[in-house]
């Protein structure tokens, strides 16, 4: 999950923003599992303040039995600037299986 809008979608300048990336997911009796901890432990959408919404994206790539992610991204790598596109190429993931992605707005309380 990216925010290609931080800190805002009038100057990107962090696109994009990870606030989630994780591997290993799977379909058991209906339910999405994940027996692996997160890549990028999640963060949670909070747009600043005077801020435009902004677009968090969902990507979903197949991941193959040999995939590798620690050899790019780990715990103490930032989540600012996260180039999806370049992290897919590099791991050799291929294309998007399917993607989304929703608005937030900022708190306005």
């Amino acid at each position: 999950m990216v925010d290609p809008d931080a800190p805002t979608p009038q100057n990107p300048t962090f696109s994009e923003l990870c606030h989630l990336l994780g591997g290993e997911f799977y379909n058991h009796g209906g339910h999405l599992v994940n027996a692996t901890p997160a890549v990028s432990e999640f963060v949670q959408p909070a747009p600043p303040a005077g801020s435009d919404a902004h677009r968090y994206i969902f990507l979903l790539f197949k991941q193959s039995c040999a995939f590798v992610h620690q050899q790019l991204i780990n715990a103490s790598t930032s989540i600012l600037s996260l180039n999806i596109s370049q992290f897919a190429s590099a791991v050799e993931l291929g294309d998007p299986l399917a993607g989304t992605f929703m608005y937030v707005a900022p708190d306005s309380m």
